[in-house]
């Protein structure tokens, strides 16, 4: 019989499948499936063209031995939603776990950690993908005279 994991034990099995996947460059997102309601979760893109096949074997040959029944557990609980030139694979029982993105960083300027979300709307805003992004405060003091 398998045993119950803790709130603490839990959590640090969902940002494992999140680092093994982006590990392996998968970008993984929070996404909101349907009938979720709102409520988000760890999703990973899969590109037109990519096999959802690399993706779980991705996952089988990089799970540890004492996490192999868990994310057994996850992975026949995955869902799927076409995004029209690939698909999304998503978690709903998994959260997605921002801290661990890669896109996560601290302001350069005053060091302020900064969501994805933060990040993905400065940069539309402000010069595109490769453009740094500064944590909301230290822009408006770039702005001032």
């Amino acid at each position: 019989m398998k045993a119950t994991l803790d709130l603490e034990q839990r959590r640090k099995f969902m940002s494992k499948l999140q680092q093994i996947l982006e590990d392996a460059g998968f970008e993984t997102r929070s996404y909101s499936g349907r009938a979720m309601y709102g409520k988000s979760c760890l999703g990973v893109e899969v590109a037109r063209g990519q096999s959802l096949g690399e993706l779980f074997a991705t996952i089988i040959e990089n799970v540890e031995e004492d996490d192999r029944y868990e994310v057994a557990q996850q992975v026949r609980r995955l869902c799927t939603d076409s995004m029209g030139l690939g698909t999304i694979v998503y978690f709903p029982n998994v959260e997605f776990d921002d801290a661990n993105s890669e896109d996560q960083h601290d302001c350069p300027e005053c060091g302020e950690t900064m969501s994805t979300a933060e990040i993905r709307a400065w940069r539309a805003e402000n010069g595109g993908e490769g453009a740094p992004a500064l944590c909301e405060e230290c822009a408006e003091d770039e702005v001032k005279p």
